[in-house]
């Protein structure tokens, strides 16, 4: 409720704690002596950011933070069945192929960034649902690369260190899918409003 009555307070909120998150992310990424702390404030962090933009996405669409979180769930939940009974096997070329889509998906969005600057082109509401559709479904297919990452990690007997970045990993593609998930939704539900 206070950061509705100051639109002011939301939009600070919500800058700041995604400026912080931004930079704990990549200090967490960056070093497996660095993830226990970094990876920690990440959450923190991300936990307001999540917070602001979930009690935003809720005054919009009343019920899509709901569902957005038991589909986060659910998606989880299957793929960590599909892995543990082999259904999913992590290979290398599943590896190649996830890290050859990841780079190519985020390169077509920094040429489609620098394209709409210089001629004003804009989504459509099929281009944005087509690109949100993707994106679940790459945040899916790195759920399946953190699981195997945590299972070679205790497997392979590592220092605690590199724990943490595999919880931090998993954490982090979580929270993603959870976001495009939501946004997903409110796309959805703004088409048929």
């Amino acid at each position: 409720y206070m950061l509705f009555s100051n639109p002011n307070a939301l939009v600070t909120t919500l800058a700041i704690s995604g400026i912080l998150t931004f930079i704990c992310a990549l200090l967490a990424m960056s070093s497996p002596k660095t993830s226990l702390i970094c990876g920690t404030l990440y959450c923190l962090f991300e936990g307001c950011t999540i917070g602001v933009i979930s009690l935003a996405c809720s005054a919009v669409v009343e019920g899509a933070v709901t569902m957005a979180l038991l589909s986060t769930i659910a998606v989880f939940a299957v793929c960590a069945c599909l892995y543990v009974f082999n259904v999913v096997k992590v290979t290398s070329k599943f590896t190649r192929f996830l890290l050859m889509f990841a780079v190519g998906f985020i390169l077509s969005q920094f040429i489609f960034l620098i394209i709409s600057l210089f001629t004003g082109l804009e989504y459509s509401i099929g281009m944005i649902t087509l690109v949100s559709l993707i994106s679940v479904f790459l945040a899916t297919l790195y759920l399946f690369f953190d699981m195997e990452n945590i299972k070679q990690v205790v497997e392979g007997g590592l220092p605690k260190e590199y724990e943490w970045t595999a919880s931090f990993g998993l954490a982090f593609t979580l929270i993603w899918l959870y976001v495009e998930i939501l946004r997903l939704i409110i796309i959805l539900f703004a088409r048929d409003n």
